[in-house]
């Protein structure tokens, strides 16, 4: 099927963030993420371009239940998002925030994560460990964004992820339906987060931006990953992982 000029610059506008947002798509590339996409949101996907050579291994055909347009290599490589693509991709319509909810073993709440790929493999790892909510605060990256579509590999789709301006609102909000106790991380104050005082089942953990850390919070409390050698800190994603199998360890997750 041919690819219509309309829907080519559907693809250009997906570029940018900016273009994300007005469009109201996303894209996601690459046979793993659009595999999980075809499983998990068959309902959300608009459209699927292939390259020539991708085309005789597809796993959606004639029989899919959205349009599949075959281009050229060159063509492909004009709207695709990687330095290496692998010849398929899917346009989605862009899903809205989750509405938050407090069927969660603990919240998570990531505080103006700023990297992409720090981002999805923050949502990867959540995934691993069957974590199916995350709270985040605004000026946190897009989650549908190229780079945080690779790291999470798919995980955007069985993660939700709800959108506060700021983790006092994610406390306000708290207030009004749970009573939790708020744990700030941060590279050496606090308890050490194997240590029983380390409260998680219920509560909040806070992670935060790579460069500012975690805001102030009245009352808060602080939790660290104990590291004796002598590197600074750990990546907020790194960090994140040894927290959610520190819950798995204690049967939280």
């Amino acid at each position: 099927m041919q690819l219509t000029n309309a829907r080519q610059k559907v693809l250009r506008q997906l570029q940018s963030r900016q273009g994300r947002k007005k469009g109201g798509y996303v894209v996601c590339e690459g046979w793993h993420v659009c595999g999980e996409a075809v499983q998990a949101a068959p309902e959300w996907i608009e459209f699927g371009v292939v390259s020539e050579a991708a085309a005789a291994e597809l796993w959606c055909g004639a029989e899919s239940d959205f349009p599949v347009h075959v281009v050229t290599e060159a063509e492909f490589a004009e709207f695709a998002q990687t330095e290496t693509p692998q010849g398929v991709l899917l346009v989605l319509r862009r899903p809205e925030p989750a509405a938050a909810s407090v069927e969660v073993p603990f919240f998570l709440v990531l505080d103006r994560i700023a990297d992409p790929g720090n981002l999805g493999s923050v949502l990867r790892s959540c995934h691993a460990v069957g974590l199916r909510q995350v709270f985040a605060t605004a000026g946190t990256t897009d989650a549908w964004g190229a780079k945080a579509m690779r790291a999470g590999m798919g995980a955007q789709f069985h993660v939700a992820l709800s959108i506060f301006d700021d983790v006092l609102a994610v406390r306000d909000w708290l207030a009004t339906v749970a009573d939790c106790d708020i744990w700030l991380t941060s590279p050496h104050a606090g308890i050490d987060c194997f240590d029983d005082a380390f409260a998680l089942a219920g509560n909040v953990l806070v992670m935060g931006n790579e460069a500012a850390g975690t805001g102030n919070v009245e009352g808060a409390r602080h939790v660290n990953i104990p590291m004796p050698g002598t590197a600074e800190s750990l990546n907020v994603a790194q960090a994140t992982t040894v927290l959610l199998f520190e819950a798995v360890r204690r049967g939280i997750l």
